[in-house]
Parts: structure tokens; C-alpha cells; sequence
């Protein structure tokens, strides 16, 4: 299975090389995700990567990031992605508590994680991100904050933070609907994330997006790419694009995906194909783009929204943005439209407001 998927990475990367607007753009980013890519060899890894940098426009100072999870990572294979081209590694870290790791379910526990930097250290990796979760089961404010201490003293240049999220059809979601899972109170998690906040600004990061904070000059590059609504190529199962005007994403199932790319075309999911000249995919993607955008702590840019759609951003919205600014959720400032302290705490029901 794992030999037929690559070999259908290949021959998606193939079927893109005939789109101008892919062949003839420079890659500024490449980003190994979706998963725990570093469960695949080093050479398929790297094979991966070559086919990008031969038949890709790829930028000098090109960000290459690949995430990983401390327990399916060694020395050897740090070494190598290092010596292959990639220049940033994403650790998914999660927490620093063996018994919450446990609890939800990861393979690694807290002497692999000082373990893995080490050897990204030693293997050249000066670009390290940590993803951390708070809100779970029976965690508490002393261990979150125990957490982020401990991780900033591995000096990362790069944290994301991340509320607990549940989804249907897991074990999590199982328990939850049985009343057997523990989760802090939501007034709890609100704090925890705030306190994160307060921690990470005093050792000197940069809160610059709602999850994310970065040393000086080391915000990661890709992601921004989403948040500006800027064109992407997604390649892979379940992987979305943004290319040429038109957003779509691939089939989730990899025998759909690897059958679709076999018969020499693209794993596109029915119904997902949208083109903002049709006035119903506009004011969609006007909405996706207000929540991408408004996750930037600097906000959005009010020409580049314009200059995108056609219309104003208060034009568009002038009735939720005016009873938004008016609850303390919203601010206009220097030409652009950002979240307030509470507009960030409550962004999901912000958000939720340009797709009503």
C-alpha cells in the first residue's frame, strides 16, 4: 500500500506539471503533514522531496518543514531529513505530562521529547516547532502552565497551542457521550489559554496568529500562506488546493485517491470544485477568507480584500461587522479589520458569523 500511494504522489506531482499556473509559479514553502509523515523511510521522504526540487520552481530560502512525532524519529533519520533539505521540523510534543500522553493516546513520552531535540540540535535543525494541546482530560492549569515552562526552556523557535478538539467517531468522543471523560470546565480552558498567552509574551514570543506564537523573525512561512488566502497545491490524499481561483480538495481515502491517480486524473471531490465568479462559491470563499484572515492577530488588510472580491469588506458585511465592533469582538485599525482580546478568546462564534 505504501509503495502504490508514493507512486501516486509522483504521478500527481506529473499531472500538476501540465497547469502553467502550478509549472511556472516559484515555491516559496513545502510542507510533509497530514499525519505523521516520518512513519515512511527516510528515502521515501526524501525521494518525495527531490521529484519537488527537480520538477518545482523552488525559491533559495525555501521553507521546508516536516512534521514529526518524538516516537518515530531517531537520530539517523533526523540527520538525514536535515542533509536531504529540510530546514524545519515541527515536533508534535502535545504535552509534558507522561500520564496525559498516555491518556490520549501517544506513543511517546516525556524523556523521548528531550530526546528528539537533542538530536535535532545535533542533526542541524535550528528551526524547531512544538505543538502543545491544552483542555485535556482532567488536566489542570498548574500542568498546562508546567507544560509551556518546560517547553520554552527547550527553546523552540516556533509553539503552537491548541484547545482540545473532539470529533465524532473516536475513542474521546465515545467516552464523552458515556459522561466518562473528564474535561476541564469551559471557564478553565478559557484561562488556560489565556495564561498561555501571558507566558509565551513574557519569554519573548510573538503572538501572531490565534494559535501561534514565534520567536523574532521565526513565524512559520507556510501556514501564513492559508491565513492570507494565498495559492497553494495540496498533494496527497485529503489534501486541499487553492490554485488559479479555484479551491478544491482530494478524496480522504487513499484507495480512491491512488485509483483516481492511476487513471490519470485528479482525486477531486465531488461537489468542492469552487470558482468565486459563481455568486454562491463567492460568498463562500468571502467567508472562508474573513476566517482565515481574521486568525492573523495583524487582522485583514482591507484593500487586499477588495482588490480580491470586487466589493468592500463592509459592503459585504456591513451588518455583522457593525454588531461585532459594537460587542467588543472586533477593531478597525490602520486600514484593516482585526480581532480584539475577546474577539480572539470567542473566535469560533465570531467566525461562525460570516458564513450565517
Amino acid at each position: 500500500m505504501v509503495h502504490r500511494y508514493i507512486h501516486a504522489l509522483k504521478r500527481e506531482i506529473d499531472i500538476h506539471l501540465n497547469n502553467p499556473p502550478i509549472r511556472d509559479s516559484k515555491i516559496m514553502t513545502i510542507f510533509f503533514g497530514g499525519g505523521t509523515p516520518t512513519v515512511l523511510k527516510v528515502s521515501q521522504l526524501l525521494g518525495i522531496l527531490e521529484l519537488c526540487k527537480r520538477y518545482f520552481n523552488l525559491s533559495e530560502d525555501c521553507e521546508i518543514t516536516i512534521e514529526a512525532n518524538p516516537g518515530t524519529i531517531t537520530q539517523k533519520v533526523v540527520e538525514s531529513l536535515r542533509k536531504g533539505g529540510v530546514n524545519r521540523l515541527s515536533l508534535g510534543i502535545q504535552s509534558f505530562s507522561n500520564r496525559l500522553l498516555k491518556e490520549i493516546g501517544r506513543i511517546h513520552n516525556t524523556d523521548e521529547i528531550y530526546q528528539s531535540v537533542l538530536w535535532a540540535r545535533k542533526g542541524g535543525f535550528r528551526n524547531i516547532s512544538f505543538d502543545l494541546i491544552f483542555g485535556l482530560p482532567s488536566q489542570t492549569i498548574d500542568k498546562w502552565k508546567d507544560t509551556l515552562l518546560k517547553a520554552i526552556d527547550l527553546k523552540p523557535m516556533h509553539i503552537s497551542t491548541y484547545n482540545l478538539t473532539i470529533e465524532e467517531g473516536t475513542p474521546f468522543y465515545s467516552e464523552l457521550k458515556k459522561g466518562r471523560l473528564n474535561l476541564p470546565p469551559e471557564e478553565v480552558q478559557v484561562e488556560m489559554y489565556e495564561s498561555g498567552i501571558e507566558i509565551l509574551k513574557d519569554a519573548e514570543f510573538e503572538h501572531y496568529e490565534i494559535s501561534s506564537f514565534a520567536s523574532h523573525g521565526w513565524r512559520c512561512r507556510h501556514n501564513q500562506i492559508y491565513w492570507r488566502n494565498e495559492e497553494y497545491l495540496g498533494i496527497g490524499a485529503g489534501a486541499s488546493s487553492y490554485i488559479d481561483g479555484y479551491r478544491y480538495s482530494n478524496k480522504d481515502n487513499p484507495e480512491d485517491y491512488i485509483k483516481d491517480i492511476t487513471g490519470g486524473r485528479l482525486p477531486v471531490l465531488e461537489g468542492e470544485r469552487l470558482k468565486k465568479e459563481s455568486l454562491t462559491d463567492k460568498r463562500r470563499m468571502m467567508g472562508e477568507y474573513m476566517m482565515l484572515g481574521l486568525r492573523m492577530i495583524d487582522g485583514i488588510d482591507l484593500n487586499r480584500f477588495e482588490e480580491g472580491f470586487g466589493i468592500s469588506v463592509l459592503d459585504a458585511y456591513h451588518s455583522v461587522i457593525h454588531q461585532l465592533i459594537k460587542e467588543g469582538f472586533l477593531l478597525f485599525e490602520d486600514n484593516s479589520l482585526r480581532l480584539t482580546h475577546r474577539g480572539i478568546i470567542f473566535s469560533d462564534q465570531v467566525f461562525q458569523e460570516f458564513f450565517s
